[in-house]
């Protein structure tokens, strides 16, 4: 081999060594790499879309994050466009239609709340302040200081006043309608408060409720169409008689002539409700009774049918010179507690308030005023179920939107929710019907009571349930702090009531196994329907909170595990008058369906 054939070798060694020292180089950080310069994928370096029209978050809680990313979900709703309106205020949506309302109370004299109430809404109703007792808490002595100011802030700000209100059972005082020694001091006393509120601002309150909440619940209009049978009992029916009502507006267009004069009252959605107050009032006007219009209070959920509400529009329509005020709306959102929901939660609400203007976008001819029951939800007198158009800091829900945009948030959804059926469970055992709560109920599960279906709210409480081969047991425990039993309708007395479907029918009407079992808070038992009341026991006793009531009912049926019934369970709340100011439900939302099997729960023996 000579020299030159050497040098040529050599440089081929040297250029396949270089190659594969480079190639081993490359491999070396390629390795490094994926090992060592990428860092571990978070939940925080996840890339998040920005909102578009088609990429828009859905507005729930935001889950644990974890190292491995995932994609964004696809959005249920298309919220940039159910967002889209021309307008931008409530009264400016509705102003070719009906105005809007909300109630006054000192916190919308300034600051935030004062700047949405003046842009979203056009007529005020005071919320408490002219009430009676609020008014004239002492017999002749008159308080305008807080019913002045807001005049003044209406006036300033070119808000119209509706008025609220002048004869009303509760929230009158200890005199007003009580302290009278007869008929005609009583109708004084009523003269007499009513100028001194309404004629004291004649001229500038363009409406009144001058009765309010008269008719009493769970009644029906007689065959013989006498509406002042089902009257509520108040210091007002036994101080003046059943005609108090119609001298009551007598006496206030004397006392304000220019006013409308309307009656108000709640669950006038529910058809037997709605047809004593459409019989009442189309026989006061037709006996030229100075009456102007009906309000609905529309204390409503998401479960209200709005097909009666429908019938309800449709049957005050019909009556010669009569308009309609929907007085003081809110929409609970069912089952949430403190207030708080899901995204779905928040979005059935709106699209339950989307349906509902477009039904009173329908009667925009019949009906004069639509005032919510406050603007946000937080200082709610329902505050628990969030049930206004605004959160605590003024943003808007879904339901604003929904209001502003009905037909946009009414096509997402059935035109009716059926309201749900709880499912709940019976423990086994036989406790002591004693009122004291035996070792054996703490195998059983508390359910709360709180569904309000009148528009009061008042005392709540839980129950539970047991059962053995002999009989069904319950254990209700009420808060209450006024215990009241004056009334003769065992059913406005402060009591529970047990509903109990052995067969679970699921029927309208009460089949031979399905009972109403009532219990005051003194141990005393009375009955709606029932199968028999033969071994029905119970036992009261009072606690520091209210009290609590143990109930036993005979099996009529072969009870054993796996067992499925219905069940409800009620609370009457009386006031120190006696008269019953609220009903808290276990499961059922309407005050009929106590008459309704199929609305009441579903219990399984376990």
């Amino acid at each position: 081999m000579n020299h030159k054939t050497r040098i040529v070798l050599a440089c081929l060694m040297i250029a396949v060594l270089a190659m594969v020292l480079t190639a081993c180089d490359s491999t070396k950080n390629e390795t490094n790499t994926s090992v060592t310069d990428t860092p571990a994928a978070t939940a925080t370096e996840t890339p998040v879309p920005e909102p578009t029209a088609t990429n828009t978050p859905v507005p729930t809680e935001t889950p644990t994050p974890t190292n491995t990313p995932s994609p964004s979900p696809t959005p249920a709703y298309d919220y940039e466009t159910l967002h889209k309106t021309e307008y931008t205020s409530l009264k400016e949506a509705y102003k070719d239609y009906f105005m809007i309302g909300t109630i006054y109370t000192e916190m919308i004299l300034s600051g935030k709340d004062k700047d949405l109430v003046l842009a979203n809404y056009d007529i005020i109703t005071p919320e408490n302040l002219m009430k009676p007792e609020e008014m004239q808490r002492t017999q002749g002595t008159f308080k305008y200081t807080a019913s002045d100011k807001m005049m003044e802030f209406a006036q300033a700000n070119k808000l119209t006043v509706h008025g609220h209100c002048l004869a009303w059972h509760q929230q009158s005082g200890n005199w007003l309608g009580t302290s009278a020694k007869d008929r005609e001091e009583a109708i004084e006393q009523l003269r007499a408060h009513i100028n001194g509120v309404a004629g004291h601002y004649q001229g500038q309150i363009y409406s009144w409720d001058v009765v309010n909440e008269a008719i009493n619940d769970g009644v029906n209009l007689p065959a013989d169409g006498d509406w002042k049978k089902c009257l509520r009992q108040s210091q007002w029916t036994k101080s003046i008689g059943d005609d108090y009502i119609e001298i009551a507006f007598q006496l206030a267009h004397e006392a304000a002539p220019d006013a409308k004069l309307y009656y108000n009252d709640y669950n006038l959605d529910q058809p037997a409700k709605a047809k004593i107050v459409a019989a009442m009032v189309a026989d006061m006007k037709s006996r030229g009774i100075p009456i102007d219009g009906i309000g609905m209070q529309g204390h409503y959920s998401t479960t209200t049918s709005i097909t009666n509400v429908r019938n309800s529009l449709e049957m005050f329509g019909k009556i010669d010179g009569i308009t309609v005020s929907v007085s003081e709306l809110d929409v609970q959102i069912n089952g949430i507690k403190q207030g708080k929901y899901d995204g779905e939660q928040e979005m059935q609400q709106a699209i339950f308030y989307a349906r509902l203007f477009n039904l009173y976008k329908e009667y925009s001819d019949l009906i004069e005023r639509v005032t919510f029951w406050g603007y946000k939800d937080n200082t709610s007198w329902r505050a628990d179920s969030a049930p206004l158009l605004f959160k605590a800091d003024l943003s808007p829900k879904e339901a604003y939107y929904a209001v502003l945009n009905p037909d946009a948030y009414a096509a997402l959804g059935p035109q009716e929710v059926k309201p749900s059926t709880k499912k709940l469970e019976a423990a086994k055992g036989t406790p002591t019907i004693d009122g004291e709560i035996d070792d054996c109920w703490s195998a059983a599960t508390a359910y709360d009571i709180n569904i309000a279906v009148m528009a009061w709210q008042g005392a709540k409480g839980t129950v539970k349930y047991m059962w053995d081969e002999n009989n069904f047991y319950a254990l209700f425990e009420v808060v209450d702090g006024v215990l009241n039993k004056d009334n003769n309708n065992t059913y406005e007395q402060d009591s529970i009531e047990l509903f109990l479907d052995q067969n679970n029918c699921k029927e309208s009407t009460y089949d031979k196994a399905c009972g109403q079992y009532r219990c005051n808070y003194e141990s005393e038992l009375s009955y709606g329907t029932v199968p028999s009341k033969d071994g029905v026991v119970a036992k009261a006793v009072k606690t520091a909170t209210g009290y609590r009531v143990e109930i036993a009912v005979p099996m009529l049926i072969e009870a054993k595990e796996g067992v499925v019934m219905g069940v409800d369970g009620h609370i009457n709340d009386a006031n120190d008058k006696g008269a019953r100011v609220s009903v808290m439900k276990l499961n059922a939302t309407q005050d009929s369906d106590y008459t309704n099997p199929a609305a009441w729960a579903e219990i399984t023996l376990k």
